[in-house]
């Protein structure tokens, strides 16, 4: 897999200096920096000291960015994989009124832990780096094919893939027949396993992250999800009990062979300024490409054949800032970390939230218990 090509040279900055430094340069913020999670200060007369001292060329690199990160149109968490190399980066772009680049922002945990920040060209730049990635110099083809099922049912299919492929490699290195039997107690484990490695270069750990999904997910829907992908035809079973793949859920199974993935995770601003949630990911093996598309937690997941001419332009179309989001308004008292426990989610941007939680801390949208 090609490593995106980024332009320029990154920059650096500890995160404990983002909101110093754009509340130096009087930078508006709005409600998606919350997605950041970086630390809030006022600036001090060291940090103020350090603008300071950069030369104006560095600061005229510096602000632009502060720009873009204060007041984003759309934040995508992006994640490439293959079967050999992970990239992770945050793609923040502009809204549709700001002439600043996007940029690609990687984590770097430290004491203190920084930002590394690399502008891209444009939006369309973005967008093609992306895709060729994915594309890798190997176009796949085109198959109109599609089905709509419930995210344990999808992870579950995702989770028999992994499983498939194991045992075909299994097979390569010790020499043995290959078994397409499976037992429930088979698919329960390798469901443990991907828990357990948390690997995205497997399918079902790289789904189970994009969606969001708790690591013990199959834990008493397991059964239902098999019931499901039954009545889906894409898995058969005999009166006693053994499972396989119908001709149907063998194609889609070996069509992901040697997987490519792009996952996005993308969070912008409806067109009244109400933060929405996206997921969606390219899936490509060696012959076809997938799209595998939801919205917030709960939402059923659709996979769907994808002519590769037209990829590029529904990237594109993910990646597009629709509305402004509103200004950034302080979390009222009483909304850290500390009072946000998991139990349910946001319906404003599908993140996790807690029975006890007042206000989301991703989005800052009032929960009504």
């Amino acid at each position: 897999m090609k490593d995106p090509t980024l332009s320029q040279e990154e920059l650096t900055l500890p995160t404990h200096m983002v909101w110093p430094l754009a509340d130096h340069l009087g930078l508006a913020r709005n409600e998606l920096v919350r997605l950041y999670g970086y630390p809030e200060s006022d600036p001090g007369e060291e940090m103020v000291k350090w603008w300071n001292d950069l030369t104006s060329e560095a600061q005229a690199r510096y602000q632009p960015m502060l720009q873009t990160l204060a007041a984003p149109g759309l934040v995508a968490n992006v994640t490439l994989v293959d079967e050999q190399t992970i990239f992770t980066a945050r793609a923040v772009l502009p809204d549709s009124g700001n002439s600043e680049s996007p940029y690609l922002i990687a984590e770097i945990a430290g004491n203190p832990p920084e930002i590394a920040a690399r502008p891209v060209q444009d939006e369309h730049s973005l967008v093609e780096t992306l895709w060729e990635a994915v594309l890798d110099d190997s176009p796949p083809g085109h198959m109109e094919s599609g089905m709509v099922m419930d995210r344990p049912a999808f992870l579950l299919l995702m989770a028999i893939a992994d499983l498939d492929r194991r045992r075909k490699l299994a097979g390569l290195l010790h020499h043995t027949a290959f078994r397409s039997e499976m037992l429930p107690e088979d698919i329960h484990a390798a469901c443990r396993e991907a828990g357990e490695q948390a690997d995205p270069r497997w399918l079902l750990p790289f789904f189970t992250a994009l969606l969001g999904e708790p690591a013990d997910w199959y834990e008493g829907t397991s059964a239902a999800a098999i019931e499901t992908l039954i009545e889906k035809e894409l898995l058969q079973k005999s009166d006693r009990g053994v499972l396989r793949l119908s001709p149907s859920g063998r194609f889609f199974i070996d069509s992901c062979n040697h997987p490519r993935a792009l996952g996005l995770q993308v969070w912008g601003a409806d067109p009244d300024g109400r933060v929405a949630m996206q997921v969606c990911s390219f899936l490509r093996g060696e012959k076809f490409l997938w799209l595998v598309e939801t919205g917030p937690p709960g939402d059923s997941v659709t996979v769907a054949g994808l002519d590769p001419s037209v990829a590029p332009d529904l990237l594109a179309e993910v990646l597009t800032p629709v509305g402004a989001a509103a200004a950034f308004a302080p979390a009222p008292a009483g909304t850290s970390s500390e009072t946000v426990k998991r139990g349910g989610y946001c319906p404003q941007c599908g993140q996790a939230v807690g029975p006890a939680a007042s206000f989301c801390r991703a989005c800052g949208a009032r929960i009504e218990n």
